[in-house]
């Protein structure tokens, strides 16, 4: 069947049927490059009836049965004027078919400065969300090191690094970043699969594990997940994202417990001077449900909101942490003084029986 359409838009196309987008280069036509961005789709531009460009991975990807998502540039020129383009999409997943987003024309660097208008925020926040991620557990250990004592950062630092690994899973220049986009398309359901472990250890470490039997079972819940989904997705059955909704129940579930036991510990009096932490894990988890929602609703999801909250969350645990070294430093401070003062004590003892 045929049909005329406008981009971008969804169209009733069923799984393994190809796409074909077909329109008529104008008699004036001198730009340097067509693009597209794939869904998990595989790629073929055609102008007149030459083969220009094709994007299938199903020859370089180890697992999967997809295409990672990325956009596909095809050179043109003014010689291609008044020909016919034609351009196929297709992919194996339900939720891709049918998906064209929007079809850019100029010059290829053009292209990318626009592209990079609309989405640069998302990917500059998540480098510098990996950046604080690592910074705040190296930082965490060192402070444990210098201390003696355990800081929760260091879970939190985790949970900031899954959160931007999957925004730059996510990124729409990831083919910039790595020569083969699976690699952080896989890594991108990889972090959903696993970021309730973070979680769970910050949470349960901040609530001095009183609930630690409750958040047990959802840590080997997301392990055998992990496992089954990973065997899933290597032996071609079934790929990460068909996969994802378990995923999803897993970290909702877990999502839920950690509200109630917040709720539980703030109503009888476990939780005095941590109201700004709560806070900022109640917008954390917000961000979380946002983005999640958005993975159904939305061919992709940028991670913004998700990121704005950590970086709230990372802002009100880092005071809370220089608060409690304030506490640490001025408690060892007391214990010198009493020692030094024990120690002259001690000495004009000596002094006074000499």
């Amino acid at each position: 069947s045929k049909e005329e359409i406008q981009l971008p838009g969804t169209f009733d196309v069923a799984p393994d049927e190809a796409m074909v987008l077909t329109l008529q280069l104008p008699a004036d036509y001198s730009e340097g490059t067509l693009a597209i961005r794939s869904s998990l789709q595989d790629v073929r531009f055609y102008i007149g009836n030459q083969l220009r460009e094709e994007y299938d991975t199903s020859n370089s990807r180890i697992f999967g049965k997809n295409s990672a998502s990325r956009y596909v540039f095809c050179a043109t020129s003014d010689k291609d004027a008044g020909k016919e383009v034609r351009i196929e999409l297709e992919t194996h997943t339900e939720k891709y078919a049918g998906v064209v987003n929007t079809l850019y024309c100029g010059e290829k660097s053009d292209i990318w400065e626009s592209i990079f208008a609309d989405y640069g925020l998302e990917t500059v926040m998540a480098f510098f969300l990996l950046f604080a991620g690592v910074v705040t557990v190296i930082f965490s250990l060192a402070l444990g090191v210098a201390y003696q004592s355990k800081f929760d950062m260091e879970y939190l630092g985790w949970c900031i690094v899954v959160a931007a690994s999957w925004m730059i899973g996510e990124s729409k220049f990831r083919q910039l970043i790595v020569p083969n986009a699976s690699v952080l398309s896989s890594l991108c359901f990889i972090m959903v699969i696993l970021c309730p472990l973070p979680i769970v250890y910050y949470i349960d470490n901040l609530q001095n594990g009183r609930y630690q039997k409750q958040y047990l079972v959802v840590e080997i819940a997301a392990c055998v997940n992990f496992v089954v989904c990973t065997i899933l997705h290597m032996a071609g059955i079934a790929d990460y994202i068909q996969t994802l909704p378990v995923a999803h129940v897993i970290l909702g579930a877990m999502l839920v417990l950690v509200v109630l036991t917040s709720l539980y510990d703030l109503v009888h009096g476990h939780i005095k001077k941590n109201y700004f932490i709560l806070a900022g894990i109640f917008l954390a988890i917000a961000g979380v449900v946002v983005e999640s929602i958005s993975a159904y609703c939305m061919v992709s999801v940028s991670g913004i909101t998700l990121g704005i909250a950590m970086i709230v969350l990372l802002f009100v645990n880092l005071l809370r942490t220089l608060r409690k070294v304030q506490r640490i430093e001025n408690t060892r401070q007391k214990r010198e003084m009493t020692k030094r003062r024990k120690q002259m004590e001690t000495m004009s003892l000596q002094l006074m029986q000499t």
